[in-house]
């Protein structure tokens, strides 16, 4: 993301704590978690709203899957089933952007990605452009995407893009 559009973030964000802590009385800083108005919370609804221009093309790993067949005496059928993430045989994956939620659809085939140009990516070409984490291994919770979006976003707006970049490149192991 550009520098400018961290600032604006930044600045909206302050904006809207300030609405809340005027409007709302919280007990605790546990009653202010719980509800839709934590700081996080609000950071969403600002990004929910705001199309980045550009973002550092970091990529959460959130499903993988391959086919198999079942052939009976008179029929066949063709099915996907999900696997590990780092499963060497993999016939797909999907990934999604940390920043902007931009999903992507890989594939192991070439020509499927050749045809389906732009909404289907072929999976050597797209993990040596772009870093792909793989927080967990596991398609469940879609491996750990939306905790890997809040640490890089809480980080960013407090301490700068840069540094949010290096903390969840150390913290989450790469694909």
């Amino acid at each position: 993301m550009k520098r400018e559009e961290l600032l604006y973030i930044k600045k909206r964000l302050q904006e809207l704590k300030k609405e809340r802590d005027k409007s709302t009385n919280f007990n605790s800083e546990e009653e202010l978690q719980q509800s839709n108005q934590s700081d996080y919370n609000l950071l969403l609804r600002i990004l929910n709203n705001f199309k980045l221009s550009e973002t550092n093309g970091i990529y959460v790993c959130t499903d993988a899957y391959y086919f198999s067949q079942w052939i009976g005496l008179l029929d066949s059928e063709t099915y996907s089933v999900q696997t590990a993430i780092d499963f060497k045989e993999v016939d797909g994956r999907f990934y999604c952007d940390v920043e902007d939620n931009k999903f992507i659809v890989g594939t192991m085939d070439k020509d499927e990605a050749l045809r389906w140009k732009g909404d289907r990516y072929y999976i050597p070409d797209f993990e040596k452009e772009h870093i792909t984490l793989n927080p967990y291994n596991t398609p469940e919770n879609l491996n750990g995407y939306f905790e890997v979006k809040k640490d890089f976003w809480e980080n960013a707006v407090k301490y700068g893009q840069e540094k949010a970049k290096r903390l969840i490149l150390n913290k989450y192991p790469r694909l």
